[in-house]
């Protein structure tokens, strides 16, 4: 039997769902390249890429202890341009789209990251470096803030992952099997992502 891990209180979650969420997506905001705003309402933080592009980063409420889920764990899905995303036209106009309705984004910043509720907003700070490193070859990737599973290829090239402690809680509360599948990187066995003009020079 998998038994959900009993989390220690901290001031992450002590916050409210949303005061967590809007102080995650306030501190991305100030972390991204170019021009941000959030959209408080979607809970989703929107700026425009070097190249004309909209991209954006929105959360959403993967499990939480809530209503009839009250022995949920809270797991939040950072979604990075992989959910439906509308913008305003306010929002365009503010950002410099004045004269496009529907600006594409970047594909290589495709992401879906669970986290626990208290491993959050270290992930405000990471997910810049991330970018960064997936649209510039010669910039390296660091190791995520938390220990996390990486399904794919490695942190160049994934474009889903899970913290440890998150896929455990959300296992056990679901009753699954814990085992990663055979395409998933575990968390011990994760490295940072070289340069990829170092990588070429030996």
């Amino acid at each position: 039997m998998v038994v959900t891990p009993k989390l220690k209180p901290t001031r992450s979650t002590q916050l409210t769902r949303s005061a967590l969420w809007l102080r995650f997506l306030e501190r991305l905001r100030e972390g991204v390249p170019g021009p941000a705003m959030v959209a408080r309402p979607k809970y989703v933080v929107a700026w425009r890429g070097g190249r004309g592009t909209l991209e954006h980063v929105q959360l959403l409420k993967w499990a939480w202890p809530e209503g009839a889920y009250s022995r949920a764990p809270m797991v939040t899905r950072i979604a990075l341009n992989t959910h439906c995303f509308t913008p305003s036209k306010e929002l365009l106009r503010r950002l410099g789209f004045e004269d496009c309705s529907r600006p594409g984004y970047t594909s290589a910043l495709r992401l879906e990251w669970s986290v626990l509720g208290e491993e959050l907003l270290a992930f405000a700070d990471w997910l810049p470096l991330w970018m960064h490193g997936r649209v510039s070859a010669c910039a390296p990737i660091p190791l995520p803030p938390v220990p996390s599973h990486v399904f794919g290829e490695g942190l160049r090239e994934t474009a889903y992952a899970w913290t440890a402690r998150a896929w455990d809680a959300h296992s056990g509360w679901k009753k699954q099997d814990p085992r990663l599948p055979w395409y998933a990187i575990p968390a011990e066995q994760l490295t940072a992502a070289a340069s990829l003009h170092a990588i070429r020079k030996h």
